[in-house]
C-alpha cells in the first residue's frame, strides 16, 4: 500500500524523497491525501482552525517558525497530529511519518 504526503514536495531535499519512497511514501501535490503538511507560520491563531479543517487528509501537521509556540498549540487543539519547525529537519520529517 502507498501512502501519500502532500504539501512538502517544495522543502524537502531529493534524497529525503528518495528515503520515503523507498518506504512507499508518494510525495503529492494534491491536499486530499493520507498526510498532508501545511505551512502554518503565516497564519493567526484564529486561522488557524480553518485552514486545517480546509483539507480533507487523514493526517494533518502543521509547519510553524520555531517562535510560534502559540500557533503549536492551537495547530494541535484544532486537529493536527503533530508539528514540525522550519526550515524542517529531514530526519524528524521521516521519524515523524513513520510513527503516523
Amino acid at each position: 500500500m502507498k501512502y501519500t504526503i502532500a504539501g512538502c514536495h517544495q522543502v524537502i531535499s531529493e534524497t529525503c524523497r528518495q528515503q520515503l519512497a523507498a518506504q512507499g511514501f508518494v510525495i503529492t501535490p494534491d491536499t486530499s491525501n493520507w498526510l498532508t503538511l501545511v505551512d502554518l507560520s503565516q497564519a493567526s491563531p484564529q486561522q488557524v482552525a480553518t485552514q486545517l479543517q480546509q483539507l480533507s487528509s487523514r493526517n494533518k501537521v502543521a509547519l510553524l517558525a520555531p517562535e510560534q509556540t502559540e500557533l503549536a498549540s492551537a495547530a494541535m487543539q484544532a486537529g493536527a497530529q503533530d508539528y514540525l519547525l522550519l526550515p524542517i529537519d529531514e530526519i524528524q520529517l521521516l521519524n515523524m511519518v513513520n510513527r503516523l
